[in-house]
């Protein structure tokens, strides 16, 4: 992100209030671009706050995909074409956009408090950004956006606590990864996904 969205506003606060995909499409990859889009929000804006647009979207729209977090059938829809175990009156995720913030919604409740990082020597496609929860425990979110190689990252968590895993990508959710002792943790993280590491008692 380098546009400056915060100097005009007179220190209000500025944030993303309308995430969506207007090309009606979602994809692996965006899976993992809208958990940076968060992280970017709050790091490079000092945006208090991050909002999808849209939860759930009817399965007979044709831009649901890119829109919602999931689909839901309508009552009187009897075209099972698209999605057939979906029964009418119920709802499913969208996975590639859901599983970009479900991590998020757990792990990062409401009034957290975020870190400084310093992610120089980061790669273009990687992101992490840390914070503490209101109970005081810290965690930390980690991002590969690279469709094909891994990447490890060095963590100093300055603290020789325990941290679990967890991850998230287009077809994952919250997949437990055991656990680190810090200070120091190698995490390798392979291609498109989202790791949440959580300080434990």
């Amino acid at each position: 992100m380098t546009g400056d969205y915060t100097s005009g506003a007179a220190g209000k606060p500025v944030f993303n209030n309308e995430f969506e995909y207007l090309d009606n499409k979602t994809s692996d990859w965006r899976c993992i671009n809208t958990a940076q889009s968060i992280m970017n929000w709050m790091v490079f804006q000092d945006a208090p706050t991050w909002f999808w647009l849209h939860a759930l979207k009817p399965v007979t729209n044709a831009e649901a995909a890119g829109y919602s977090l999931g689909y839901w059938r309508p009552p009187s829809d009897t075209d099972l074409s698209r999605f057939p175990d979906l029964k009418p009156g119920h709802w499913t995720w969208n996975p590639q956009n859901w599983n970009a913030v479900a991590g998020f919604v757990k792990y990062m409740p409401w009034d957290s408090v975020r870190y400084m990082v310093d992610e120089s020597a980061r790669l273009t496609g990687q992101r992490i950004m840390a914070w503490k929860t209101p109970s005081g425990k810290p965690v930390f979110a980690i991002t590969n956006r690279s469709k094909t190689d891994s990447f490890t990252y060095t963590v100093d968590t300055q603290t020789a606590a325990r941290f679990e895993g967890h991850r998230y990508g287009p077809s994952t959710n919250d997949q437990a990864l055991g656990s680190k002792t810090g200070p120091q943790l190698s995490i390798t993280v392979p291609p498109l996904s989202i790791e949440f590491w959580v300080r434990t008692p």
